[in-house]
């Protein structure tokens, strides 16, 4: 009977931890958030303060000072980010995003950490000393239950992309930079023009426009995608090539007409003579993508480059499309290459 009262409270208290974490963050957050062991780990760390809360005032009366302090440390620590946030922004290496980190990284970790320890102790005197009856079976399955139900449904919830789209507008720039990184997931037709308008805006900052490029990658090989990432290869910004030149070969693996292929494919090879490293390597990368017959050819040309990553990365995408291993001998590649024609 006390193993069977472990695992149900177990269970009990991971359902309600995970119910309570999707109930905080949309669902489309959640997808977000759980991709990353840290953001998950941090955000999670509220319901392991109010669980361990709730233990301590249960059933360890001697502890409660230390539910007490952790508590009013965790709320304490929200407001004063909140305050921060308000007065001097969120952007990163402003006022604002230094508090929020001194926060997360010291007096939030602390709470959870004091609030968990005395409330796993409570939970083993629990488990010790007292008798059965302290948690019915009947209430604990009950428990389970309810909490699987909403567990599914906040998992199986569509996301809320007008929101999002909204939030997109904010004025806040870590906002919408962590929205973007959202749709990214995401592939919905109402998400493509908006995208595609804050990556051709000039007024915005390059790093959203070039998450902007990033995200139009995931969102299929529709022509406005296709035209859009072609304009912003020409870009000045480094950022914005890079990105745009990597989801244009994500994007034309989905490309329907021939000619926007080729207009595809003559925008990654002059890529290939950028002046910046990181997007000849983009070039390179998205060129390995493509089953084109001039793809081989590029990517022996990218064999000479003067980078030796540029080199590696053309390596790896011509050992990738042809099953071959000439190494870096543009001689041999060029003489197979003629062969299998």
């Amino acid at each position: 009977m006390m193993h069977l009262r472990g695992i149900l409270l177990a269970l009990w208290l991971g359902l309600i931890t995970c119910a309570g974490y999707l109930l905080y963050f949309r669902p489309e957050n959640a997808r977000f958030h759980l991709g990353s062991w840290y953001p998950l780990l941090l955000n999670s760390v509220p319901f392991g303060v109010i669980i361990g809360s709730v233990l301590i005032a249960v059933f360890a009366t001697h502890l409660r000072i230390i539910g007490i302090i952790s508590s009013v440390m965790l709320i304490c620590a929200f407001i004063i980010v909140h305050i921060a946030d308000q007065l001097w922004g969120s952007s990163m290496g402003s006022y604002g995003w230094i508090v929020a980190f001194l926060c997360q990284s010291i007096a939030v970790p602390a709470a959870a950490i004091a609030s968990l320890l005395a409330g796993s102790v409570s939970l083993i005197r629990l488990l010790q000393f007292h008798s059965p009856d302290r948690i019915p079976i009947i209430a604990a399955f009950m428990v389970i239950v309810a909490g699987l139900f909403g567990f599914t449904y906040m998992i199986n919830r569509p996301p809320d992309i007008e929101r999002l789209l909204q939030t997109l507008k904010s004025a806040d720039a870590a906002k919408q930079l962590e929205t973007i990184h959202l749709l990214r997931d995401l592939k919905d037709a109402r998400i493509i023009e908006p995208i595609i308008a804050l990556l051709h805006n000039p007024d915005e900052p390059f790093y959203l426009r070039s998450a902007a490029a990033w995200t139009l990658g995931n969102q299929g090989g529709e022509s406005r995608i296709i035209q859009a990432l072609i304009a912003a290869s020409r870009e000045q910004d480094r950022n914005i090539r890079e990105a745009a030149i990597f989801s244009l070969g994500q994007a034309s693996q989905n490309i329907i007409t021939e000619q926007e292929l080729q207009q595809a494919i003559e925008t990654l090879a002059h890529a290939l003579t950028d002046p910046e490293e990181l997007v000849r390597i983009a070039a390179v990368q998205s060129i390995g993508w493509l089953n084109d017959k001039h793809a081989m050819r590029l990517l022996i040309n990218a064999l000479s480059d003067e980078s030796s990553l540029v080199r590696y990365h053309a390596h790896e995408a011509l050992v990738h499309l042809s099953g071959q291993d000439f190494g870096e001998n543009t001689g041999q590649w060029k003489t197979w290459h003629q062969e299998s024609q």
